[in-house]
């Protein structure tokens, strides 16, 4: 949990997000496509709907460049 508070602050400083969602999905019923525990660090914008989990492909280059930012506040 302290890796998950961590990563939250880094999250937030980076993006400066209204909020984050924090999710631990378990089991293949409830979203989980890993066969491990991890959680995952949603930050969330007012008025953006959430999209379901793994339905939306993410495009790499833009997912890298936001993990550049996150990093540097790490």
């Amino acid at each position: 949990m302290g890796t998950v508070r961590t990563v939250s602050r880094a999250v937030r400083a980076a993006l400066q997000p209204d909020g984050l969602l924090i999710a631990q999905l378990n089991g293949e019923a409830a979203g989980q496509t890993v066969a491990h525990v991890h959680f995952h660090v949603i930050p969330r914008w007012k008025d953006v709907p959430l999209r379901p989990h793994g339905q939306v492909p993410a495009i790499a280059a833009d997912l890298e460049a936001l993990a550049e930012r996150i990093r540097r506040e790490l």
